[in-house]
């Protein structure tokens, strides 16, 4: 039986917009795992469950991240014996049957490979009047590649995608696939998928099914350039842990290009783009500095 679990991790939410999610996906899975890393009362989630019979929610006693708190909700799918879950954060706003056509998608090319372990949507990014719809990233020793899917809806390998909207297989995950704790939150979608793929497992994405999701609070265009716009602390997560994976992990040079693009991203970002940018280039700093020694795990900055 293709069981699925919906997994929402939580901080500080919109309550409304928590209850908006449970109630779209609500009709496409058996159980809703909420993971409350902070900021959802007694009384907060009591009106959750006033609007759907299938909520288990975990409190934790602090923010453990977005790391521990997946591994915390497939753990809980595994132990009520669902096939898959789908992770979401508390503001993901899927459109209407994207958790069936994700399912559908991994089922269907698990028949002709068993090695395929998860899917993801295409992100759609509607902020103002512009509406985009990123790409997926392919690599290959030497390349990176962009897929946007322009010409036909299709389901392909690709090298990552991101937790919110991820179907993945709980069955593997128990085996040998958790999610890294140490990183905490930022690029843990982005391990989990690449360590997959080095085990010889596939990651699929799909221009079949979308979700609307911002990547950052906002986007600043400098020239033919995108600056993405984050808190400090979320700097020092992004950089800790890209320069971490680059020489800690054993990358394809394409995938280490990659990540060093990521971290010059993040640091004209930090001068460009974010409301503090010199607390941001500050944090960020220390992110690098931690990362290349390998100092891991939530850091009380």
């Amino acid at each position: 039986m293709n069981s699925v679990a919906a997994i929402i991790i939580c901080f500080n939410p919109d309550c409304n917009c928590l209850l908006n999610l449970i109630r779209a996906i609500d009709s496409e899975v058996e159980l809703i795992i909420i993971i409350n890393n902070g900021g959802l009362s007694n009384e907060d989630i009591k009106s959750l469950k006033a609007g759907s019979d299938k909520l288990n929610v975990v409190c934790n006693d602090e923010n453990l991240g977005v790391a521990t708190a997946l591994n915390i909700g497939c753990g809980v799918a595994n132990e009520g014996d669902y096939r898959f879950a789908v992770s979401f954060d508390q503001d993901s706003a899927p459109e209407k049957g994207m958790i069936t056509t994700l399912l559908n998608e991994l089922v269907e090319y698990k028949n002709t490979d068993c090695k395929a372990v998860a899917i993801g949507p295409q992100i759609v990014d509607m902020r103002g009047n512009d509406i985009v719809y990123m790409p997926f990233i392919k690599f290959s020793n030497f390349q990176i590649k962009k897929w946007y899917g322009e010409e036909k809806k299709e389901t392909q390998p690709v090298s990552h995608v991101i937790t919110s909207g991820c179907l993945l297989d709980v069955g593997i995950w128990s085996k040998n696939m958790k999610f890294d704790n140490r990183l905490f939150i930022d690029l843990v979608d982005t391990n989990w998928c690449w360590n997959a793929i080095r085990h010889n497992y596939v990651v699929l994405g799909t221009t079949k099914a979308h979700m609307v999701h911002e990547l950052s609070e906002k986007i600043t265009k400098i020239s033919k350039f995108s600056l993405s716009s984050y808190s400090p602390i979320r700097r020092y997560y992004q950089l800790r842990n890209s320069i971490y994976q680059i020489f800690h992990e054993p990358l394809m040079i394409s995938q280490r290009i990659y990540l060093f693009k990521t971290i010059l991203n993040g640091i004209f970002s930090s001068i460009f783009s974010d409301k503090f940018p010199l607390k941001s280039l500050r944090y960020g700093m220390r992110g690098l500095v931690d990362g290349c020694i390998g100092k891991l795990g939530k850091n009380k900055l």
